[in-house]
């Protein structure tokens, strides 16, 4: 606006004396410090998902493994990847995170048991697949594995909580060179086992 608005009284006021409206108004923040659209905006950044390293395949068409092998490779990781051990198991439970439930052959073995049965990934690839196992899964490259994700965990309840510690019994006075094994071969004698857990001393054995 201009003083046009303002000239109801006679044009008497001295030149100096006149005003404007636009100039007794204060400059808004706008138009004393513009600042883009882009500018105003604060930043945002999204996390990345962790980076899938891609390794080689393997190839087991000429490998070959005995069968008492075989059961005791799929018996163990069925273990690792069963309702009772994965559920608390922290590190498996981060790694099936990763890469759509696969895990590397590679990381399996760091499992020290498995790598006593087994330490060579192209025999355990083809122990999985002829092993007919409904729980673990090889990917095409067979160098990863997985849970059936057919197979989901189950949901466990006070009520599921109450009715395994029912089934559950603690044994002790074996002798201090106890190894699993022995351990399973022990208790079968009275039944089937779905999980023995074997308590570590202060050195982190058995």
């Amino acid at each position: 606006m201009t003083a046009a608005t303002e000239n109801s009284a006679p044009n008497t006021m001295p030149a100096e004396e006149k005003k404007t409206e636009t100039e007794a108004k204060p400059k808004s923040e706008t138009e004393t410090n513009p600042k883009s659209e882009t500018e105003t905006k604060p930043e945002t950044k999204t996390e990345s998902e962790p980076e899938v390293k891609k390794i080689p395949s393997i190839d087991t068409s000429n490998v070959e493994v005995e069968q008492e092998v075989v059961k005791k490779v799929i018996k163990q990781l069925e273990y690792y990847f069963g309702d009772r051990n994965l559920p608390q198991d922290r590190f498996l439970l981060r790694e099936v995170t990763v890469d759509n439930g696969w895990i590397s052959l590679d990381t399996m073995l760091n499992f020290k048991r498995l790598a006593g049965i087994c330490s060579d990934k192209a025999k355990i690839a083809k122990a999985v697949e002829i092993g007919n196992s409904e729980l673990i899964m090889l990917n095409d490259d067979k160098n990863k594995i997985r849970r059936n994700p057919n197979k989901p965990l189950p949901k466990i309840t006070e009520a599921q909580k109450g009715t395994n510690n029912m089934k559950t019994v603690y044994a002790k006075g074996f002798p201090l060179d106890f190894n699993i094994d022995q351990a399973e071969e022990f208790f079968g004698k009275y039944g089937k086992t779905c999980y023995i857990k074997m308590r570590k001393n202060i050195e982190g054995k058995f």
